[in-house]
């Protein structure tokens, strides 16, 4: 996996990365990268729909009462439920990130929440573990996963004097009309796409 990731030009880990957590999402270079050094096609490989806070949380509370892991799943639901608020998320549609979560317990402290370090310490550990355990290391789909037009004028707005919250919000705008494959000559201002372009999306 370590020859693999280094023939293909990446980190070292990363092969060993996308196999061992199997809700990762690699970035589109990442799958570039690793087309060019084994000859595989990868770039269109189905891949698993990034799970919400809501869909994890709903997932701890439906152990049955009987199970032996009973308690403890509708404890990390709690641990979980509690992050949401204290951070502000929608659970419905945040997806999961467990580098956003290790970034929120790093830049907070314990007393800001009324806890003791021991247990802002358990919180982590245990939110960390159930986003492991249940494959949910993904990120939101984004600019660097499209490529073409869409990709090329991000880049020049990156480049560009635009304000920086233009800069942020555009890459969302491009993924979307990629994914809904609109093409940029059927984008019109202030009306309605032609016909042709409706019929193709």
């Amino acid at each position: 996996m370590r020859a693999l990731s280094l023939k293909a030009g990446l980190n070292p880990k990363a092969v060993s990365d996308i196999l061992r957590f199997n809700g990762i999402s690699p970035k589109r270079s990442t799958l570039l990268a690793l087309e060019q050094a084994t000859g595989l096609p990868l770039i269109n490989l189905p891949t698993k729909v990034a799970k919400t806070y809501a869909d994890l949380i709903s997932k701890l509370h439906s152990v049955d009462p009987d199970d032996p892991a009973h308690n403890k799943s509708h404890r990390l639901a709690r641990r979980l439920s509690w992050l949401v608020r204290i951070a502000n998320w929608v659970a419905e549609t945040r997806v999961v990130s467990r580098a956003e979560v290790v970034a929120f317990f790093e830049k907070n402290h314990p007393a800001r929440f009324g806890l003791s370090p021991f247990s802002y310490s358990t919180y982590k550990s245990e939110i960390i573990s159930v986003i492991d355990q249940n494959a949910c290391r993904n990120r939101k789909r984004g600019i660097a996963d499209i490529h073409g037009p869409y990709k090329e004028v991000h880049s020049a707005i990156n480049e560009s004097d635009f304000p920086l919250h233009q800069k942020n919000s555009s890459g969302s705008f491009f993924v979307f009309l990629f994914d809904q494959g609109i093409r940029p000559s059927c984008i019109m201002p202030f009306g309605k796409p032609h016909m042709a372009c409706a019929r193709a999306v």
